[in-house]
């Protein structure tokens, strides 16, 4: 498993010399807990939208697709579905691992050829049927609560168009490492009033 060191010089090293990684950690283990003990219905937005997300495939290794699917399939607003764009149909064990995903929300789209990032995604935007589009690269995990978050954000301000949310780095044992400072103060803002 990579270091904290390595993260730092990696990747952005004025996040670590801003963030409180140690207060980080705290706010994100409960945080977990909490989201642990909600159900779906307690994350029901009356009228909400419909989620289409994009998800361009290209040569993902089976464990890391499956962790990104589990964690759209784990989301507790349930308004959603997951377009799939398989670029690479010669990659069996992908193909298979695609084919055999058992939810009316995912929609599987296999292309005969790679045709780049971009247009692999408009054949997904294409496809979708929801009130707003967004984008996942095939190697990301999607917080439990994130369309949630923005189903409550578009509920709150119904002529929104566009939303946006920042990303954190997740190590193989699964700590949050890198959040950007701003994400940092919100959260604590937000759980201290």
């Amino acid at each position: 498993e990579p270091s904290r060191a390595y993260y730092a010089y990696e990747h952005i090293p004025q996040y670590f010399r801003l963030a409180d990684f140690d207060r980080w950690k705290l706010f994100t283990e409960e945080r977990e807990r909490r989201v642990r003990l909600m159900e779906p219905s307690d994350c029901e937005v009356s009228g909400g939208p419909l989620f289409s997300i994009i998800v361009p495939l290209y040569h993902t290794p089976v464990s890391t697709f499956q962790e990104m699917v589990d964690s759209v399939k784990a989301q507790l607003y349930s308004k959603w579905e997951l377009i799939l764009i398989n670029s690479t149909p010669g990659d069996r064990e992908l193909s298979e691992a695609a084919m055999h995903l058992d939810d009316p929300r995912v929609n599987v789209i296999t292309l005969e050829e790679n045709l780049g990032i971009a247009d692999n995604t408009n054949v997904g935007i294409d496809a979708a049927q929801g009130d707003y589009i967004a984008f996942f690269d095939h190697d990301d995990l999607l917080d439990k609560l994130a369309l949630f978050r923005y189903a409550q954000a578009i509920a709150s301000k119904p002529e929104t168009d566009v939303l946006y949310c920042d990303e954190d780095f997740l190590t193989e044992a699964g700590d949050f490492i890198n959040p950007h400072p701003n994400l940092i103060s919100t959260c604590f803002a937000a759980i201290t009033m």
